[in-house]
């Protein structure tokens, strides 16, 4: 059976096993894994990285529902099946439904999705945290000198706002389109990061970086649900968002020294440990 997911998770049936066959018959070790890929995102690109980075094996993605498969990282904990591995994904929205129990649920990205998943009845995990707090045991820039006072990192659906914005020259804009390692780097040439991408400010978390959470539109999916979800693995499920919706007549450095770190994990205990694909 096709993977109910389709064109905006997983390949099409044929493009998938053909590409899971010739790395079998290569001799090469894969794990079927489900990451949304429509749109080039860092925070999807990201639970690839760190499954093969754990396993050494090839993420392969995911074409059929009735194949055991992994899903990690991201807002996609919806549209699992009764064959999903779940580690650290959530919901995207409290409006979610989960229309199939999934086989294995070793963690979930926070506790807003671990009582969703309790209210649909079905047994919570008791790890949460999204994992890509785990990025610095995989990732180090080679460099790490701060060349910006300021990172700017829009989500995606809000990068054409920024268009013709001008901003000061100790500022830069970060493009969240980016692969997992130059994103890193650009991020780790800063000294705050002010994000509307919540893998932006997740990135900036497990690098030690000052951010803030600013909203720039109402463009994304969901609202504010998934950075609450986030927060709330870090005791802080009531945190809200700067709103920043003048662009051009914005005080950066104003806005920066808002900014604060996240030095301590204790609810992510226990994350690496729980990843369940052996």
């Amino acid at each position: 059976m096709l993977f109910r997911f389709g064109a905006r998770g997983a390949f099409s049936f044929p493009r998938a096993f053909l590409r899971e066959r010739a790395l079998n018959a290569s001799g090469a070790s894969v794990v079927p894994l489900y990451w949304f890929f429509a749109v080039r995102n860092w925070g999807d690109l990201v639970g690839p990285y760190i499954v093969q980075r754990i396993t050494g094996s090839v993420p392969v993605p995911a074409y059929s529902e009735k194949k055991s498969h992994l899903v990690a990282v991201g807002s996609i904990l919806s549209r699992c099946s009764d064959s999903s591995i779940v580690w650290g994904a959530g919901f995207i929205s409290e409006k979610d439904t989960l229309s199939a129990t999934p086989a294995q649920i070793a963690a979930v990205r926070g506790w807003h999705s671990l009582k969703m998943l309790e209210r649909f009845g079905v047994e919570p995990p008791e790890v949460v945290g999204d994992p890509a707090v785990l990025m610095p045991q995989f990732y180090r820039p080679s460099r790490c000198e701060k060349r910006y006072r300021i990172g700017i990192v829009p989500h995606y659906a809000d990068l054409p706002l920024f268009r013709d914005v001008l901003l000061p020259r100790d500022a830069v804009l970060i493009d969240i389109r980016q692969d997992v390692e130059p994103f890193v780097d650009q991020l780790n040439e800063c000294e705050v990061v002010l994000s509307s991408s919540l893998h932006g400010l997740i990135a900036a978390d497990a690098y030690g970086i000052p951010n803030l959470w600013v909203q720039f539109s109402s463009n994304l999916v969901g609202g504010g649900f998934k950075f609450n979800d986030y927060y709330s693995s870090l005791g802080e499920p009531d945190t809200l968002p700067e709103m920043v919706l003048d662009l051009p007549n914005t005080d950066w450095l104003d806005l920066a020294r808002l900014a604060s770190l996240h030095r301590d994990y204790p609810m992510h205990v226990g994350l690496l440990e729980a990843f369940p694909w052996k």
